[in-house]
């Protein structure tokens, strides 16, 4: 098991308990949302070097499904090996085997927003809102709810940093999230443009601007998973590197 692999299983399960609602089945930390059932805030990460049986992997099964959410890993396979086998015995499928990328502080380049775009944290909830909008947009989620608010409320809270791309009229093009830090590690997440945006390098100045604020204080390194090829060549541009993969896996509905 590498270094980076130790650094962001431990990360991934110190965030759980520090913003999830957090239930133990041997082998494994779950994590629960209070305020949504989404696949993709509700999953288990495993212990480094578990080695599961059937039993408990059947078991962490029953303990999503009492909770009404969808049976869900999100692991780094180099941290846990063994785990795969059994969750595929027990009906888990691959929902993705994505890319982990780092960027250290000696390897960070400076990206500056194009010229008529600005890059700042949102002012009151109706940017906050078109801030979800145009997230939800990118990754082909519905448009967000109020509940959404109040969850980017609640992050805030907890150390979430948000920044939005804003056009010269005020209108919000582009968003991410550094969450908060754990180790000397912080993750980037939602980084999305709005499609008639891109390709202008709005992506990467968000992007920078976040690693920016994250080494000035005091993170020694920030990671993220890239959706694809093209993502990893913009992330490439502010100094991440490849260093691994994660692993997402789920129980299908029936």
């Amino acid at each position: 098991m590498g270094e980076i692999d130790r650094a962001v299983a431990s990360y991934l399960r110190s965030f759980m308990i520090d913003n999830r609602e957090t239930v133990r089945v041997d082998g494994f930390l779950a994590g629960f949302d209070t305020m949504s059932r989404s696949p993709g805030v509700n999953y288990a990460v495993p212990d480094d070097e578990a080695e599961p049986g059937l039993q408990a992997v059947q078991a962490l099964i029953e303990t999503f499904r009492n909770r009404g959410c969808m049976p869900r890993i999100e692991y780094l396979p180099g941290a846990a090996p063994a785990v795969e086998p059994v969750l595929l015995r027990a009906g888990f499928r691959r929902e993705g085997l994505l890319t982990v990328m780092m960027v250290a502080r000696e390897h960070f380049v400076e990206v500056l927003p194009p010229p008529g775009f600005a890059i700042r944290p949102p002012a009151g909830d109706q940017e906050r809102m078109s801030m979800r909008r145009v997230q939800a947009r990118a990754f082909g989620d519905p448009d967000p709810d109020p509940v959404e608010l109040l969850r980017l409320h609640a992050g805030v809270r907890r150390g979430f940093q948000p920044l939005i791309a804003v056009d010269e009229a005020g209108t919000v093009v582009g968003a991410a999230e550094l969450t908060p830090p754990r180790e000397g590690l912080a993750e980037l997440v939602g980084v999305a443009v709005d499609a008639r945006f891109r390709r202008r390098g709005i992506g990467c100045a968000i992007t920078g601007a976040l690693v920016r604020a994250a080494f000035q204080g005091g993170l020694a390194r920030v990671w993220l998973t890239p959706a694809g090829v093209a993502e990893e060549r913009i992330y490439g541009r502010v100094g991440f590197r490849v260093e691994t993969t994660a692993l997402h896996m789920a129980v299908p509905p029936a």
